[in-house]
């Protein structure tokens, strides 16, 4: 009888271990999914955890408290936001990569609609997708719609320029190359001014530098257009599918008009 007693009080200790550590694992996971706003009032500098769940009308995340509750930081009082990447925006690159532009279009704009003017680099490479998607489409006026979108939703951030590099590739699309040209010049010269680019700054000035590159080998420049498509991965490797883009672009230009970095 002792005997059956032990062994089921050693099997209901094993079992308050065992959820203790079920307990624990969950506790951690949400400890490494929680997105992080580092926010400033005044002096005072705030950090805030939890699930960001939308975004306002002016763009201030709102988000979930461990403790259940939803507050919303001022957009204007935030400094910087970690959030962790969505599968949908791994599904838009994809799709886009592949030509799968109806796809992409879908993915992209989940992310779009939930969290509009939120500065984060994949929510706005996001609105950019579902832009260039309807631009390879060549549902132009769809383009032009959520190129206004980007420069709407984020005027008073470092994003805005994606708006002009949309206005860029419209206009190459017209075959308007000088507009084209002209709307690129400023962030370009940027782009070669600034030495230690932000996550921000890199993902605009890749962009940039791979439509300068399509412009120049449009106009016979294939040296040039080297040189732009490989300043991609050499200054700006952080998103893959670019660089691959790139990568591809500059071994056609080698292979097929023997184009060299001067």
């Amino acid at each position: 009888m002792a005997e059956v007693v032990s062994q089921y009080l050693s099997m209901q200790f094993l079992r308050r271990i065992i959820s203790l550590l079920c307990s624990l694992l969950l506790a951690t996971q949400w400890l490494l999914s929680q997105d992080k706003i580092i926010s400033r009032r005044g002096a005072e500098e705030r950090i805030t955890t939890g699930q960001i769940l939308g975004t306002t009308a002016d763009g201030a995340p709102r988000i979930r408290l461990a403790d259940g509750n939803i507050t919303v930081v001022q957009i204007s009082e935030v400094v910087s936001i970690e959030k962790e990447e969505s599968p949908e925006i791994r599904t838009a690159r994809e799709a886009f990569a592949k030509g799968n532009y109806e796809e992409a279009i879908i993915a992209a704009q989940k992310i779009a609609d939930q969290f509009p003017g939120l500065p984060v680099a994949w929510v706005v490479e996001a609105f950019g997708i579902v832009a260039d998607s309807h631009l390879a489409l060549k549902q132009i006026d769809r383009a032009s719609e959520w190129y206004q979108k980007i420069r709407s939703a984020y005027s008073a951030t470092q994003f805005a320029v994606k708006a002009d590099i949309g206005s860029a590739k419209i206009a190459k699309l017209n075959g308007k190359m000088e507009d084209a040209e002209k709307a690129l010049s400023e962030i370009i010269q940027r782009a070669r001014s600034t030495l230690r680019p932000t996550p921000t700054e890199s993902q605009v000035f890749a962009d940039a530098f791979f439509l300068h590159g399509e412009i120049l080998e449009q106009k016979e420049q294939f040296n040039e257009a080297l040189a732009s498509f490989l300043s991609i991965p050499a200054l700006y490797p952080e998103n893959p599918t670019l660089v691959n883009r790139a990568l591809q672009r500059a071994e056609i230009l080698s292979t097929r008009h023997k184009a060299v970095v001067n």
